[in-house]
């Protein structure tokens, strides 16, 4: 994840979105049971959101070794994994942040296994914040940069 973007995670606002993001993906992830799991970035401080699931084993992959608490550094678009292993696959603000998001979807879809769970976070610009947000001109701020 972007620093800025942590950042934004750290404020008032960004604990408040975390907080309400967490509510919800425990009602999504808590059924979730498989092999290993995997979560492209982190989602602020404590930002693990495979501890959830019912998951045998679990990683965050970073974009950088400079970055903290993750498990495996490398690059999203050529992911070190091996095909089909991956029974939940956690993407937050990936496709927002990164240079080729098509390359990252492919690269998901090659390491879902077939019964295997795609979950992407992200901030939907159509959303009334969202548009709030075009009628101030935050479009270079975070988290909307």
């Amino acid at each position: 994840m972007q620093p800025k973007l942590e950042e934004w995670y750290a404020s008032f606002l960004g604990q408040s979105m975390l907080k309400e993001v967490n509510f919800h993906l425990e009602k999504m992830l808590r059924p979730v049971f498989g092999y290993q799991g995997l979560q492209l970035g982190r989602l602020g401080a404590d930002g693990n959101l495979l501890d959830i699931a019912g998951l045998l084993r679990h990683f965050v992959l970073g974009a950088s070794e400079s970055q903290l608490d993750v498990d495996v550094s490398a690059n999203v678009l050529e992911l070190p994994i091996a095909s089909d292993t991956i029974s939940l696959l956690v993407m937050p603000h990936t496709l927002e942040f990164c240079s080729n998001p098509h390359q990252v979807l492919r690269e998901a879809d090659r390491v879902l296994a077939r019964d295997g769970y795609l979950l992407i976070l992200g901030f939907n610009p159509l959303s009334s914040w969202g548009l709030a947000r075009g009628l101030r001109l935050w479009k270079q701020g975070v988290p909307w940069s």
